[in-house]
């Protein structure tokens, strides 16, 4: 269906596309209020996706029932923008990808393998068939002593790696970390890593499925064999010089609430705030932005839609949507990703009070 630019812009619900997974459950229906198909094991709905794996569609408004692809297709330059446009060039993916980033919530009732990704250089040198991958996890939800596994314990190389391959003690040469509802944890390429059972997650990633399975458990698939490893291809991107596995972004309150940058890297951009009552700013036209509320309730004007925000709601805001307004309660929290660069801070206004004079 195509509709007149007097139709469009306006801010996009997403409807996910779910993934079953071996070790996914019910838990972003428990946790989320997610409408999740009849299949008990599922592990993660993509809540921002234009990938030859599958894409997201729009749930509101004149594009309801069309996929992002299609979307794109029609109001491209209008949804990325100018910066949107060149991260997705830059990135060097094929057409297929028409999304910058992958934005997907996980449900890991299960523990995943022990797994690594690729970076842009070894894709270009050693594995063209693949897509590099960047990822960086919000933590929803933790059951107590839930935790991940980031990078090695401190002194482990390449040799003893290798041993612990051959006599089946992968999981002591990885540092485990305890994480909480709130924790912000990087994946950057080449970090091995996994999530542990008990955790839902909210993921903002490169546009990419590519993973090499170092170790999993000797669980068996769907087919009642073993998963297949990647062993080989693991060792040939590994680092072993890891960063902090924990972020922890700087928080300036003001009078509306409070914001922190949680991340700006190569592929995206995170931003995430508190607003209480009215919070209004200008989309950056030169960048699409994913709202996704994480905590709290309010409603979202933008050109002439208006939306409910509730948790685990994602809605895709085009560049040249303009301005947009939040009317929340108290506690309301969001998550704000786009390309790299300003997004918020560089516009956000209330009335009255500009966002950027902080009360501390």
């Amino acid at each position: 269906m195509s509709i007149s630019y007097a139709d469009f812009p306006y801010p996009l619900v997403c409807q996910p596309l779910y993934k079953p997974k071996i070790w996914g459950g019910r838990q972003l229906a428990d946790i989320l209020g997610k409408e999740l198909p009849d299949d008990p094991r599922i592990g993660e709905a993509w809540e921002v996706s234009d990938m030859p794996e599958g894409a997201s569609a729009v749930a509101n408004g004149p594009l309801a029932g069309q996929s992002l692809r299609d979307v794109l297709a029609q109001w491209g330059r209008e949804i990325l923008g100018v910066d949107g446009a060149e991260t997705l060039a830059d990135q060097g993916h094929p057409s297929e990808i028409g999304f910058p980033i992958l934005v997907k919530f996980i449900d890991a009732q299960e523990d995943l393998s022990i797994q690594v990704h690729p970076s842009r250089d070894d894709c270009r040198s050693q594995f063209p068939t693949e897509r590099s991958k960047d990822e960086t996890w919000i933590v929803i939800h933790a059951e107590p002593g839930g935790r991940v596994f980031h990078g090695f314990n401190p002194g482990v190389d390449a040799a003893e790696l290798q041993q612990r391959l051959d006599d089946d003690s992968v999981l002591a040469a990885l540092r485990s970390v305890e994480v909480q509802a709130g924790d912000i944890i990087q994946i950057q390429s080449g970090t091995v890593h996994a999530m542990c059972r008990g955790l839902v997650i909210l993921e903002i990633q490169d546009p990419s499925v590519s993973t090499f399975r170092l170790y999993d458990y000797g669980r068996l698939g769907d087919n009642g064999h073993p998963r297949e490893l990647h062993i080989h291809q693991a060792q040939q991107v590994l680092r072993y010089d890891m960063e902090k596995p924990l972020l922890h972004p700087n928080r300036r309150k003001y009078s509306w609430g409070w914001h922190e940058t949680v991340i700006d890297c190569a592929s995206y951009r995170i931003e995430r705030f508190e607003a209480r009552g009215l919070l209004a700013w200008s989309v950056n036209p030169r960048t699409y932005q994913v709202l996704i509320p994480i905590a709290g309730a309010g409603t979202l004007t933008g050109g002439s839609e208006t939306v409910d925000l509730i948790p685990g709601r994602t809605l895709l805001l085009p560049a040249h949507l303009g301005n947009v307004r939040i009317a929340s309660r108290e506690g309301a929290q969001f998550i704000l990703a786009g390309a790299p660069g300003p997004m918020l801070m560089d516009a956000a206004v209330t009335p009255g009070v500009s966002a950027g004079n902080s009360s501390q």
